[in-house]
């Protein structure tokens, strides 16, 4: 399940910080938001061109195609 695919990737925050405001746990959500997207936008190869290719080869994966 790739959820940037439908609800946009971590390097989308803007860093306007209304998320941390709501938060009831306090976290730094813009902090862990970077560090999401250093692990996953740039290491797993997740931009959006590249994403239908990849939506194909799960459901081929998923269908034992």
């Amino acid at each position: 399940m790739n959820l940037a695919a439908n609800h946009g990737r971590a390097s989308d925050c803007i860093e306007c910080k209304e998320c941390e405001k709501a938060c009831p746990q306090h976290l730094k959500i813009t902090e862990h938001l970077k560090d999401v997207s250093a692990t996953f936008d740039v290491h797993r190869n997740f931009p959006a061109e590249n994403r239908e290719a990849e939506l194909k080869e799960e459901k081929s994966a998923q269908e034992g195609v």
